[in-house]
């Protein structure tokens, strides 16, 4: 009888911590209002973030040192830079977190390698393009116009072609069409977007 209490304590336990650190992070983040439309027209705030990036398109990276998920997405995002970046695209990563740790968050994104201008938010940004989640991907085309709001890629671990919708939308723009495609819900962690 003890045993079998000990084995459904377990059970129970190692469901709770796949939960925790992984499970929560397969489903869409949960919306309950509605989102602000994707073709954002240029703000003070947005014009910072697209500085010099005039006539080419732009990916603007969210990311947070405290979320695992960001940190999953790097590869990913480095391939994205890998083969993009030389047909002109330009990447800027929005780091979330607290502004009196700027400094530090900054030196921590910097170390792991994020892609591009690096740009620190103590939420400013996040709330003008309404990013529910990290990691995320904003797509503007060569106009300034945001294209693309979402995930990265409605896998866990950004191997699934099917719904590489950031990807996608970059090939799009890169060869001259018009980047249609739908949005992916954000997955992520929810709790690092203030």
């Amino acid at each position: 009888m003890k045993i079998a209490a000990l084995v459904g304590v377990w059970i129970l336990g190692t469901g709770f911590a796949f939960w925790n650190f992984s499970g929560k992070y397969l489903t869409p983040v949960r919306v309950d209002r509605p989102l602000k439309p994707i073709g954002i027209q240029p703000s003070p705030v947005l014009e910072n973030l697209l500085l010099g990036a005039d006539g080419v398109p732009v990916v603007v990276n969210f990311w947070n040192p405290d979320c695992a998920c960001s940190k999953f997405n790097e590869p990913h995002v480095a391939d994205l830079v890998k083969r993009f970046r030389p047909k002109g695209v330009r990447f800027v990563t929005v780091v979330t977190g607290s502004e009196g740790e700027a400094e530090k968050v900054a030196s921590d994104a910097l170390s792991r390698g994020v892609p591009g201008r690096i740009v620190v938010d103590g939420g400013e940004i996040v709330r003008e393009l309404d990013i529910l989640a990290a990691p995320a991907a904003v797509v503007f085309d060569a106009s300034g116009k945001a294209v693309y709001r979402g995930g990265y890629n409605a896998a866990r671990f950004c191997d699934d072609e099917e719904t590489a919708y950031v990807a996608k939308t970059l090939d799009a723009l890169t060869s001259g069409q018009a980047a249609n495609l739908p949005n992916l819900p954000f997955y992520g962690c929810s709790h690092a977007i203030r």
